[in-house]
């Protein structure tokens, strides 16, 4: 059995899509993180993506158990078996406080995005 694997998706799942209907042949996917949209939401995808925390995911989403069909989440240092292949994964994430912004200016973790407010 093939197994893919995938960077960044940043909610581009359109360009999955298309990669994973290139490549009829891989049965599974990984993915080192970062796969929500910049909405925090996830799509269905057509073939099993197996992934890390990145820090653009949307924890609620992981935590309440409602990622939808084909994405499975790999928790920090849990063995997983896919495929007869185990994996274990460690998202590099920290968690950042809603109440960034209030931090004094050089002291806010960078994150790639705006923060909302």
């Amino acid at each position: 059995m093939m197994i893919g694997a995938l960077g960044d998706i940043h909610g581009d799942f359109a360009s999955v899509r298309q990669i994973q209907a290139q490549h009829p042949e891989v049965a599974l996917w990984l993915c080192v993180g970062d796969v929500a949209d910049e909405d925090w939401r996830y799509e269905p995808l057509p073939v099993p993506v197996h992934f890390i925390k990145g820090n653009n995911d949307g924890y609620d989403a992981i935590a309440s158990g409602t990622l939808p069909d084909n994405l499975h989440f790999i928790e920090n240092g849990r063995l997983t078996q896919l495929a007869g292949l185990h994996v274990a994964g460690l998202g590099g994430t920290q968690t950042v406080s809603e109440r960034v912004e209030d931090l004094p200016l050089g002291e806010a973790p960078q994150t790639g995005r705006a923060i909302r407010r």
